[in-house]
């Protein structure tokens, strides 16, 4: 189960004409023809995972108000799992005022600091060590200060969404600022600072979102890498690090490495902002739609079958290359294959998630990948 804690927001929005002016006064008037409402913090979280069919419990506060209740209301209506505490003065809330085209005019927030730390003791009786913990901290009293140590004595897949002083999330498996907050932590950025920073608060990633710039990744292990995706016409950005790490801890539990996990969440993440306002993600989203994979496949094995399994949990249609006779004794030496190419390929062929099998003369498949230009080439984990 993934078990999320952490601030609950009511998101509002008010939509209308933006085009007359105020006798009162030199503003402009919005004619409000249209108002909805979202969850937000972590129940937008629990509500991205729910849709990617996730088994989730969200755990987090809110007052004994009306905007308390719309959120229990909302959860109840995306059968969302939860425990829910009223302890709370006021409910987060965030209303956006917004142009009939999707413009952004006004946000009004209430909201109102107070440390509630029943959620923590309810997640901390029902935690197990199968579980994976997701931590959206907002800053509004439901996370304190030793709220990450608790937990991770308990269970140490923690994914944490941060917006305090990096020192409470330290010993955490993973931490996903986004950039604005990784410059609060260590100053201007730089990869040597920020794999600093992950080794003083002995964190095995560190995950950090950079708009429309893609997103950083380090591991304890010095390694790093970036990933972009391409957008269409940005339209509206609230609730795309919530996607983010929904898709990322999504990808993560279905057995993908923190790598690729990220660059899928970066792929879904960019999805979302092209819609208005908040949406949730959907599977969907997130498929490749041309995935490429090669091999000899001598004798067919399980790690095979997989690598095929694999390429079809991400993509909408799987081409595999296959060294022809030629190539396999250029790699493997001149007592291969044990099978001709015909008998491989007629192996192949068994598997119904192959879409096109492509034979290539030459000793790596170079050429055909950059003629088919594939979203991703997928390999097995002994190659580099």
């Amino acid at each position: 189960m993934i078990r999320i804690i952490g601030d609950l927001i009511l998101d509002k929005w008010y939509e209308g004409k933006y085009e007359k002016i105020s006798p009162e006064a030199p503003v402009k008037i919005l004619e409000k023809d249209n108002s909805t409402m979202n969850l937000g913090g972590a129940a937008n979280l629990s509500a991205n995972l729910k849709n990617l069919n996730c088994k989730v419990k969200l755990y987090g506060s809110v007052a004994d108000d009306n905007n308390g209740k719309k959120i229990k209301q909302l959860l109840k209506k995306n059968k969302i799992n939860n425990f829910i505490s009223e302890n709370l003065n006021i409910t987060t809330t965030k209303t956006r005022i917004v142009n009939k085209n999707g413009t952004h005019l006004l946000r009004i927030d209430e909201e109102k600091y107070k440390i509630d730390l029943i959620p923590e003791k309810k997640i901390l009786n029902e935690i197990n060590k199968k579980d994976i913990v997701v931590i959206s901290d907002y800053c509004k009293g439901v996370i304190g200060k030793k709220t990450v140590q608790k937990i991770i004595k308990k269970n140490n897949v923690v994914f944490v969404d941060p917006k305090n002083d990096s020192k409470i999330y330290s010993n955490s498996f993973l931490v996903k600022p986004n950039m604005k907050q990784l410059k609060e932590w260590i100053g201007k950025f730089n990869k040597k600072k920020s794999f600093k920073l992950l080794k003083k608060r002995n964190w095995k990633w560190l995950v950090v979102t950079d708009g429309k710039r893609g997103v950083h990744i380090f591991n304890y292990k010095e390694e790093y890498k970036k990933y972009s995706h391409k957008t269409g016409e940005l339209k509206d950005v609230s609730g795309a690090g919530d996607t983010f790490l929904g898709v990322l801890v999504y990808a993560y539990e279905k057995g993908l490495d923190i790598f690729k996990s990220s660059e899928i969440a970066c792929m879904g993440a960019s999805k979302i902002v092209q819609k208005f306002k908040v949406n949730l993600i959907e599977e969907r989203d997130l498929i490749f739609k041309k995935v490429f994979t090669n091999g000899v496949f001598d004798i067919l094995h399980k790690g095979h079958k997989e690598l095929f399994k694999f390429c079809d949990k991400i993509g909408e249609k799987l081409v595999v290359g296959i060294n022809s006779d030629s190539s396999v004794k250029l790699s493997k030496g001149k007592f291969r294959p044990y099978n001709n190419l015909k008998t491989r390929k007629y192996n192949l062929k068994k598997f119904h998630k192959i879409n096109k099998i492509i034979t290539f003369k030459e000793k790596t498949p170079i050429k055909i990948i950059k003629k088919l230009k594939p979203d991703v080439v997928v390999k097995g984990g002994d190659y580099k």
